[in-house]
């Protein structure tokens, strides 16, 4: 879904526009801002799923999509509501928090949806004042909304993923114990966070829409993990995961870094939890990866896009974003030019956007990066390398020079 966000004063981000498009790629370096970026589009997102049954009450009560007279405005009251405390929830801090430093105030604007078919949000933070919100809805974007799933795989996949049963086990144990204590003691964690241990712990098989989504799982075992992932589901309990390659089965604790940092996309992605019109976020999918695998997983979100699911990731792989580009520029040629080639599924360029987050004096500011038939300039990466070039130049005459 085509989106569009500007913000001014959000945690490390002094400005900067987003144009999401199909594939929307974040690099930078560390603390600039691109996870900050990504977790409130995904609360922009959430908040429609999180209202999404008062959404369809209001709908059928009112008619809404047919006449809006004093209904809509209610919907819109709601969502601003809910706007604020989801908002809240994916950072798991109180929204003055979230303001720059050294600034006083922090905006927030949005737009999903496009043409006369939108939901514009607003947000307004200073310091020392109540946070104002306002959702306007235009058009038939309920439509849309109604239908809409978004999904979040947040950094330190693994970490999260090898303890998850260990928290809801916790959690578990609690219960016989709440009315005395008064409730469940429930630490604090990000929404993202704890919305990706929700759906680990929910997860379900799902018929596959189509060819398309069963050949991208294929593609993930067999090229990537070169293995498969197996969920052992249970009547009662959270479900096993283990990876079996050829007749041997590994259990989670033993499985490596790499699998275990992929195994969440590799759930969602064989059991048809992310489906075509989906939007998937993903923080580093690098992470523990292997320069060719990291290769790999370029083609993986070209064939995400291909298929219909929109994907914005955060990156500090410069072979993943030489990949992607390559990709681009097969997308120029003729189809048939393309595939003859054996490089990898095709993208459009106009399919790719690439924002660069770049420290000023007064703090970070989001620069696009212009993507052509050419492919994606790198000039992010490309200056680290050129600069232990150079180290490593001056150090070969100093040796020689001995």
């Amino acid at each position: 879904m085509e989106a569009r966000l500007e913000v001014r004063g959000l945690g490390p981000v002094a400005e900067g526009r987003l144009h999401v498009r199909p594939l929307t790629v974040l690099i930078g370096p560390n603390n600039t801002g691109k996870s900050h970026m990504a977790m409130l589009y995904y609360a922009l997102l959430q908040t429609v799923m999180v209202g999404r049954d008062r959404l369809r009450l209001l709908v059928l009560r009112s008619r809404l999509l047919k006449r809006r007279e004093g209904k809509g405005e209610e919907l819109e009251r709601f969502l601003a509501e809910l706007l604020k405390w989801n908002i809240e929830r994916v950072f798991s801090s109180g929204i003055p928090s979230l303001v720059k430093w050294g600034s006083q105030r922090m905006e927030v604007r949005a737009r999903i949806g496009k043409g006369s078919s939108a939901a514009h949000f607003s947000l307004l933070a200073e310091l020392g004042r109540d946070p104002d919100m306002e959702v306007k809805l235009h058009g038939n974007i309920l439509r849309n909304l109604l239908a809409l799933e978004v999904h979040y795989l947040p950094a330190s996949r693994a970490g999260l993923l090898q303890n998850y049963r260990a928290m809801v086990g916790a959690l578990i144990r609690q219960i016989p114990y709440a009315l005395l204590k008064g409730g469940l003691e429930v630490p604090e964690i990000p929404g993202v966070v704890a919305d990706f241990l929700r759906g680990l712990v929910e997860t379900a098989p799902r018929r596959f829409e189509g060819r398309a989504q069963s050949s991208i799982a294929e593609f993930f075992e067999r090229e990537i993990i070169e293995g498969e992932l197996e969920l052992e589901f249970k009547e009662v309990g959270v479900p096993e995961l283990s990876y079996r390659v050829g007749e041997r089965t590994l259990p989670l604790y033993r499985m490596s870094s790499m699998l275990v940092e992929l195994a969440p996309l590799g759930i969602y992605l064989k059991y048809g939890v992310v489906r075509r019109g989906d939007t998937l976020i993903i923080e580093e999918p690098e992470s523990h990866l292997h320069p060719d695998k990291q290769v790999r997983i370029a083609e993986l979100l070209s064939m995400l896009v291909n298929s219909g699911v929109n994907v914005l990731v955060t990156t500090h792989s410069e072979i993943l974003l030489a990949k992607l580009s390559n990709l681009v520029s097969l997308g120029a040629l003729p189809e048939e030019e393309a595939a003859a080639m054996g490089l990898g599924p095709a993208i459009r360029p106009d399919k790719v956007a690439v924002y660069s987050f770049r420290r000023d004096g007064e703090g970070v500011v989001i620069e696009e990066v212009e993507v052509t038939e050419e492919g994606i300039p790198d000039d992010v990466f490309s200056r680290v390398v050129e600069e232990l070039y150079e180290e490593n130049m001056n150090l070969y005459y100093k040796v020689r020079q001995r």
